[in-house]
Protein backbone atom coordinates (compact mmCIF):
# COMPACT_ATOMS: atom_id res chain seq x y z
CA UNK A 1 0.00 0.00 0.00
CA UNK A 2 1.46 3.65 -0.91
CA UNK A 3 1.51 5.90 1.81
CA UNK A 4 -0.67 8.17 2.29
CA UNK A 5 -0.71 12.04 3.58
CA UNK A 6 -3.35 13.11 5.96
CA UNK A 7 -2.86 17.11 7.11
CA UNK A 8 -3.84 18.32 10.31
CA UNK A 9 -7.58 19.31 10.83
CA UNK A 10 -6.93 23.30 11.32
CA UNK A 11 -5.23 23.38 7.97
CA UNK A 12 -8.24 24.50 6.44
CA UNK A 13 -9.64 26.49 8.74
CA UNK A 14 -5.67 28.43 9.73
CA UNK A 15 -5.22 28.90 5.78
CA UNK A 16 -8.61 30.97 5.19
CA UNK A 17 -7.18 33.16 8.11
CA UNK A 18 -3.94 33.29 6.55
CA UNK A 19 -5.43 34.22 3.15
CA UNK A 20 -7.96 36.76 4.42
CA UNK A 21 -5.01 38.14 5.58
CA UNK A 22 -2.78 38.99 3.38
CA UNK A 23 -5.44 39.66 0.96
CA UNK A 24 -7.17 42.61 3.64
CA UNK A 25 -3.09 43.85 4.42
CA UNK A 26 -0.92 42.85 1.58
CA UNK A 27 -3.06 42.72 -1.48
CA UNK A 28 -4.26 39.44 -3.51
CA UNK A 29 -0.86 39.02 -4.86
CA UNK A 30 1.08 38.39 -1.90
CA UNK A 31 -2.19 36.17 -1.07
CA UNK A 32 -1.90 34.53 -4.41
CA UNK A 33 1.98 34.24 -3.68
CA UNK A 34 1.13 32.01 -0.31
CA UNK A 35 -1.10 29.78 -1.64
CA UNK A 36 1.05 28.65 -4.36
CA UNK A 37 4.23 28.15 -2.07
CA UNK A 38 1.64 26.42 0.20
CA UNK A 39 -0.05 23.87 -2.53
CA UNK A 40 3.55 23.56 -4.35
CA UNK A 41 4.47 22.56 -0.02
CA UNK A 42 1.97 20.28 0.19
CA UNK A 43 2.71 18.62 -3.42
CA UNK A 44 5.97 17.86 -2.12
CA UNK A 45 4.68 15.90 1.04
CA UNK A 46 1.97 13.92 -0.60
CA UNK A 47 5.35 12.91 -3.14
CA UNK A 48 7.47 12.62 -0.68
CA UNK A 49 6.20 12.28 3.14
CA UNK A 50 8.89 11.60 5.04
CA UNK A 51 10.86 14.46 3.29
CA UNK A 52 10.07 17.11 6.19
CA UNK A 53 10.89 17.27 9.48
CA UNK A 54 9.24 14.98 11.98
CA UNK A 55 7.80 16.11 15.33
CA UNK A 56 6.44 13.23 16.92
CA UNK A 57 5.64 10.22 15.50
CA UNK A 58 4.19 10.18 12.38
CA UNK A 59 3.40 13.90 12.28
CA UNK A 60 5.69 16.08 10.37
CA UNK A 61 5.91 19.96 10.12
CA UNK A 62 6.40 21.77 6.60
CA UNK A 63 7.31 25.49 6.60
CA UNK A 64 6.12 28.03 3.94
CA UNK A 65 8.97 28.84 1.74
CA UNK A 66 9.14 33.11 2.18
CA UNK A 67 6.82 32.53 4.56
CA UNK A 68 6.18 33.09 8.33
CA UNK A 69 3.82 29.63 8.11
CA UNK A 70 3.96 25.76 8.27
CA UNK A 71 1.50 23.26 8.07
CA UNK A 72 1.12 19.72 9.86
CA UNK A 73 0.65 16.26 8.37
CA UNK A 74 0.99 12.43 9.20
CA UNK A 75 1.51 9.55 7.15
CA UNK A 76 -0.82 6.94 7.06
Amino acid sequence: MEPRVVFHRLVQRDMDGILRYYIEEAGESVADRFFGAFLALADKAVENPKRFHPISGQLRRANVPGFPYHFLYRET
